[in-house]
């Protein structure tokens, strides 16, 4: 028996079995009234687990055997900022064999069962062996899918929810709900996994449908995704479906997206693997949707990031009716280090772009930019260039037409100092001089700023409604 009236870890424990000889056989039960896991050291925000369990515990090591039961008849369970647990009736089991494993786990609506063809010792073993298998991976930046599922121990994973568990509990407590969910994970010849969400929903969304698929093939894991909603909900996002797959060092990741009449708004995908110390990225299809319209990209398109010599090149054209992206390096052999990197953009219709969020605030402008940036051969960043956002929109107000330049160098000590100028209407409103990075300030970013009749008027778009209405001009 075991007792403590600790504000911050007030509970009682009782535990009463045989411990010899085998079976070992156990009762137990708990009121565990308070615990301050920030008191305890446990947590780094406030937050108190309150609960009530008891349970059943039968041992035989010589023949690896284990069965055990718990049962907690509450749990309130409160971590700050959103966690906020408070449950009844949850049971669980452990029943394990030398040649078996069953968990079961069920909360109100909630059943989670594990099984395996392994004993418990055996499965932990085989699950720790496939995280440091999988760390392997990541460390040479190359993932071998087969000799991971080979790793992964057999096993079979089913749970099933609806709206009255442990998750809802704490889901609602973060603002988010749905009416089912299942999944299935099984790894047995090969690594499957099924999952389906009815009616997902929070502050600011609402699908009806969610479906994930992931399958293992050979070296390669494949993975679609559907989102579906029906009418009245997310109308300009009602079906979205992603597919992507996995195989040594290639990944690719494709999205297609239409509103509720089933006109596509984006069909766009990329390519990316890593290789001889080299991450290439590529986009496809050549032909993609982006905001309901077409584009063309050039065929062989790559940008290429070279780890060890952190180099750049890129050879990146995206076209439509209206607007350019050019993303592209040119070698020079009379250049040491990294060569211009330079950016083109013309008359890109952010509206056209933002929509990805479905959302973002009403934003409507043209943007247009030419950058250029290198890395010298002191590694030091050298840039300048310009960019535009035209007759910049925000809901229905306009905000103005911006022309800003920027040019970055790199002196002697290291520092990287900056020259910024902002007009707005075309006329001088901001001019801005500092450094970036200079390790031996007292603050590594400084820069000192001039307005010139910088005019208040641009703020009154974001201003809530009927707050307040600005004009004149700021100089100083």
């Amino acid at each position: 028996n075991f007792s403590s009236l600790n504000p911050d870890a007030n509970f009682s424990l009782d535990i009463s079995g045989i411990i010899s000889p085998e079976p070992y056989d156990f009762d137990y039960s708990a009121d565990i009234r308070n615990l301050n896991l920030k008191a305890l050291e446990l947590t780094e925000n406030e937050g108190n687990i309150a609960t009530g369990l008891s349970g059943h515990a039968t041992l035989l090591p010589n023949s690896n055997k284990i069965d055990a039961d718990i049962t907690f008849s509450k749990l309130k369970c409160k971590i700050l900022p959103s966690t906020d647990v408070n449950t009844t009736d949850i049971n669980a089991s452990l029943h394990s064999t030398d040649s078996t494993l069953a968990i079961n786990f069920n909360n109100r609506d909630l059943n989670i069962k594990l099984n395996s063809h392994s004993s418990l010792s055996a499965f932990s073993k085989r699950l720790l062996a496939a995280v440091d298998t999988l760390n392997n991976h990541i460390e040479r930046q190359k993932t071998d899918i087969e000799s991971l599922q080979k790793t992964l121990p057999n096993f079979n994973l089913d749970i099933a929810a609806r709206r009255d568990n442990i998750i809802t509990s704490y889901l609602t407590g973060n603002n988010l709900k749905y009416n089912y969910f299942d999944l299935k994970i099984s790894n047995d010849s090969l690594f499957t996994l099924n999952g389906n969400i009815l009616e997902l929903s929070g502050n600011r969304f609402a699908i009806d449908t969610t479906k994930i698929v992931m399958k293992q093939h050979g070296r390669y894991l494949t993975m679609k995704a559907n989102l579906d909603s029906r009418p009245g909900t997310m109308d300009e996002w009602a079906h979205v479906e992603i597919n992507g797959f996995l195989a040594g060092s290639k990944f690719g990741l494709f999205m297609r997206q239409a509103n509720i009449n089933n006109e596509i708004g984006y069909r766009l995908g990329t390519m990316a693997n890593i290789e001889d110390s080299k991450l290439n990225i590529s986009f496809v299809p050549y032909n993609p949707v982006i905001g309901y319209k077409e584009w063309n990209i050039n065929d062989g398109n790559i940008i290429t990031y070279d780890f060890h010599h952190k180099h750049i090149d890129a050879d990146l054209l995206m076209t439509s009716k209206e607007s350019l992206v050019h993303l592209f390096t040119q070698h020079n052999d009379s250049v040491h280090g990294q060569e211009d990197l330079n950016l083109k953009i013309q008359d890109i219709k952010i509206a056209d772009w933002i929509a990805l969020n479905p959302y973002a605030p009403k934003i409507k402008g043209d943007l247009s930019a030419d950058l250029k940036v290198r890395f010298n051969e002191n590694e030091q960043i050298e840039g300048k260039g310009t960019a535009s956002m035209s007759e910049l929109y925000y809901g229905k107000q306009r905000v103005g037409t911006f022309d800003c330049g920027i040019d970055i160098t790199t002196d002697r000590k290291g520092r990287i100092e900056t020259t910024a100028t902002m007009d707005i209407d075309r006329q001088r409103a901001m001019t801005a001089y500092g450094h970036i990075s200079d390790s031996s300030a007292v603050v590594p970013f400084y820069a000192d700023f001039e307005l010139t009749r910088f005019p208040l008027k641009v703020i009154n778009p974001f201003l809530p409604a009927n707050t307040a209405k600005l004009s004149g001009v700021l100089n100083g």
